[in-house]
């Protein structure tokens, strides 16, 4: 049985599945940035500790 988005459950659902859609792309964005943080003060660190033993 297909799901139509035509009547007051159908439009309920698709409201639904867009915020949980940009709630999920919000949450992996956010995990996305942190990771780049992370990445980027390692290499930062890691950088710094080269050149400060070379």
């Amino acid at each position: 049985m297909p799901r139509s988005n035509s009547g007051p459950i159908g439009g309920y659902r698709a409201t639904l599945d867009q915020a949980e859609m940009q709630a999920t792309i919000g949450f992996l964005n956010k995990g996305f940035n942190l990771f780049q943080f992370v990445l980027i003060s390692v290499c930062f660190d890691f950088s710094f500790l080269t050149l400060s033993v070379v």
